[in-house]
């Protein structure tokens, strides 16, 4: 493990800058005894405000270090209070990992990037729902330990616990085993993949905190906070020169942390880069932003990522692979921001080429996945460990792209949206065994 110069160790990082109040009472979830019961015809439908506030309650679930004196969680306590002290930092909080200790910045980064995505095209969703606050209290606990990650413009913390050791363990939060090391990237031994990864992640949320959306008929959320969005740039702009210009060249992460791979290898480095450029892209403007947008190209072409696009290649979006999402958001730039494009031969028609192909393979059973006889998508390799993940993240991608009115034909976008919402509907219930499914 490589410990963090002298410098590091006398740094400071900003105050939690304000955020929007809590509702009080808090949301919980209803007891699960009482089971579904009728929207009504209501607006906002009461089921989907209920499926929105869990979700965003598992998150509170998963939380670490010293907890606010609001938690909603009653059996999550105080934890992990010395994580970073091994290296002179402080780098308590942020979340968990799935139903373990460890503490990874790869994924974690992914997940918020996602997010803040989806609060971009769907905003309105929160506000319907009265829950725009925890979508910032939540935003806010991953981004601000993140900051805390980031000490140094060439120097990211990607993971914190042992992982052999924490699974072993099957106890509660108050007896994590120790040691917790701290694992870096830095200059000399970088990782390309995940200093990008956390650039796309700040510069997302960046794009929310600043009132941007990916198109006209988006309505920005009441999350605008000028100081914040101001520390997120710095942090994502430093991350993205980090990933790009290391002495130490470009390479996976776990070639410097090998204690990452068994648990979240990264398969390449080339889509990390474009998606981090495209969101940096939506966050500046004229030369920047078009600097931005053919880096973008760039990665995306010497990466060879069309190709994980293909019929019988095609690739699923999740930590890992980020190439669909690419296609889908380079479509939404262009769309939204035709000046962006001006001048390059990636324009609409050729994203709309990539992800048509890419959707179409899979809506007509020409690519590598297949529908199970109960209507689920699946791709071998990949659903395995997560049967509903890459499903439900095609779906998302589809009714993204159909929604902003980017397909070709409406025989196209009526085709998606279907395709959709019938993953949809398979994991809220409509199964062969008429119950929700789990993510795993």
């Amino acid at each position: 493990m490589l410990l963090v110069s002298s410098l590091l160790l006398l740094v400071t990082f900003p105050t939690v800058l304000a955020q929007l109040p809590l509702p009080n009472p808090p949301y919980t979830p209803p007891p699960p005894d009482q089971g579904t019961h009728p929207s009504n015809a209501s607006t906002p439908n009461s089921q989907w405000s209920t499926l929105l506030g869990n979700l965003l309650y598992f998150y509170d679930e998963q939380r670490s270090g010293k907890l606010p004196s609001n938690e909603r969680v009653s059996w999550r306590n105080d934890s992990a209070l010395d994580d970073g002290s091994d290296v002179g930092l402080d780098l308590s909080g942020g979340y968990y990992d799935a139903g373990d200790y460890v503490k990874y910045t790869f994924p974690l980064s992914f997940t918020l990037m996602s997010i803040c995505w989806g609060a971009l095209d769907a905003g309105q969703g929160y506000e319907a729902a009265n829950q725009t606050a925890y979508l910032d209290d939540m935003l806010r606990w991953g981004l601000d330990w993140l900051i805390k990650a980031h000490p140094s413009p060439n120097t990211l913390f990607v993971q914190v616990g042992d992982g052999n050791l924490d699974n072993a363990y099957w106890g509660g939060d108050r007896s994590i085993p120790a040691p917790r090391p701290s694992y870096q990237i830095n200059n000399t031994s970088p990782g390309t993949d995940a200093a990008a990864q956390a650039s796309a992640a700040f510069a997302a949320c960046l794009s929310l905190y600043s009132n941007r959306t990916l198109s006209a008929s988006s309505s920005p959320l009441t999350m605008a906070n000028n100081s914040y969005a101001s520390t997120l740039r710095s942090h994502a702009r430093d991350l993205y020169t980090f990933a790009t210009n290391a002495t130490g060249g470009m390479q996976t992460y776990q070639t410097a942390v090998p204690q990452s791979a068994d648990a979240y290898a990264s398969s390449g480095y080339s889509d990390e880069l474009a998606i981090a450029a495209l969101f940096l892209a939506l966050t500046d403007s004229g030369v920047n932003a078009s600097t931005y947008y053919s880096d973008a190209v760039r990665w995306y072409f010497s990466g060879n990522l069309e190709q994980q696009l293909v019929a019988g290649d095609e690739t699923v979006f999740n930590w890992d692979s980020k190439t669909p999402g690419i296609a889908v958001l380079a479509a939404q730039l262009a769309a939204a921001n035709p000046d962006l494009v001006s001048g390059s031969n990636t324009t609409l028609k050729v994203w709309q080429s990539a992800v048509e192909g890419y959707f179409d393979a899979i809506v007509n059973g020409t690519g590598r996945s297949y529908l199970t006889q109960g209507g689920l998508l699946i791709f071998p390799g990949d659903s395995d460990e997560a049967s509903l993940n890459p499903a439900l993240n095609v779906a998302m991608l589809m009714t993204r792209y159909a929604s902003a009115n980017l397909t070709s034909s409406q025989a196209a976008q009526a085709r998606y949206l279907d395709f959709a919402q019938r993953q949809l509907d398979y994991a809220l219930g409509k199964n062969p065994m008429s119950v929700p499914r789990p993510r795993h």
